[in-house]
């Protein structure tokens, strides 16, 4: 019975990774379209270290994550 339950558990974590990885895809997706609409002289100084994503992709994130209810700050 240890096993089977052992079986369970590895298939729910298998797709729970899965699940995770689609909506890390689908809110990038978002970002990225995000970014595409806004206009980059417009934009406020980027903060932070160089990171290798654009002033649009940083505010197109962090609009995203305002507006789906999500922190914003450097703990989460």
């Amino acid at each position: 019975m240890i096993y089977v339950k052992a079986e369970i558990e590895e298939i729910r974590s298998h797709a729970n990774a899965e699940h995770i990885a689609e909506l890390e895809y689908v809110d990038a997706e978002i970002i990225t379209k995000g970014a595409q609409l806004l206009d980059p002289p417009k934009l406020p100084p980027t903060k932070g270290p160089l990171d290798g994503f654009t002033k649009a992709e940083k505010v197109a994130a962090e609009t995203f994550m305002v507006e789906t209810g999500h922190g914003t700050s450097y703990t989460t």
